[in-house]
């Protein structure tokens, strides 16, 4: 998919979330949707045992829903069904491009999505 474009993508894009194999990898260098789901839970973890008082991530909008979905969202299962769900819930909300998405974590609180 380097070098190409949304339009040459949407066709792979469209085929990848029909098939919703969570252990299905596109290609060299892909991830799967496990894969993915693991990357962010590693993300959750690192945050969860920071010390400073603010952090500023930056990533793209899907990682960033992602991210959100783990802390705050809807469950994630590793299967059709669960990528289905999570599909439907980041198109219905999505992050745009520079939104800020402001969460916050206290002990015996949990994570909150801020306003």
């Amino acid at each position: 998919c380097a070098q190409s474009t949304a339009a040459e993508r949407a066709p792979l894009v469209q085929a990848y979330w029909e098939r919703c194999d969570p252990w299905f990898v596109a290609g060299p260098g892909a991830e799967s949707w496990a894969d993915y789901v693991q990357r962010g839970l590693g993300v959750r973890r690192l945050l969860e045992l920071a010390q400073a008082q603010r952090i500023v991530l930056f990533s793209h909008g899907y990682f960033i829903k992602l991210l959100v979905a783990l802390l705050v969202g809807p469950a994630l299962a590793l299967s059709a069904e669960g990528m289905r769900a999570w599909r439907d819930w980041a198109l219905r909300e999505p992050i745009k491009n520079c939104q800020i998405v402001r969460l916050s974590h206290g002990p015996g609180a949990g994570w909150r999505l801020l306003a």
